[in-house]
């Protein structure tokens, strides 16, 4: 039986029938904690771009949350800031609060039932 890196990574009956020094061997049969771990450690080690191509795309993956989070506390931060601003230097602001609130108590009132708005 040929050596199929992907299958043995990713297909688990495989691991029993894989020897500890990755060789892939039908007639023996290492059951184990020890074997399953070290045949997966081997299939890694003999596959160098399914290795590459892992480290890669799990650095991205953390590059990519640390992005979006810092650009997450970014937008809150500035948003925070804006209406701070609003509320401090715009004397209309809590005329428009104030609608905005009229409309959404409406529209809640309106699904209710209750068509006074």
């Amino acid at each position: 039986m040929p050596f199929h890196g992907r299958r043995i990574l990713f297909e688990p009956e495989n691991l029993v029938r894989a020897s500890v020094d990755g060789f892939h061997l039908p007639s023996q049969k290492n059951i184990g904690v020890a074997a399953t771990v070290g045949v997966r450690f081997c299939c890694i080690m003999l596959n160098p771009i399914a290795l590459i191509i892992g480290t890669v795309l799990k650095t991205a993956f953390h590059v990519i949350r640390f992005v979006l989070y810092n650009a997450t506390l970014l937008g809150l931060d500035f948003m925070g800031w804006f209406i701070g601003w609003m509320v401090r230097n715009v004397p209309a602001f809590w005329i428009i609060v104030a609608l905005l609130l009229l409309v959404v108590v409406g529209r809640i009132l309106r699904r209710w039932g209750f068509r006074s708005f």
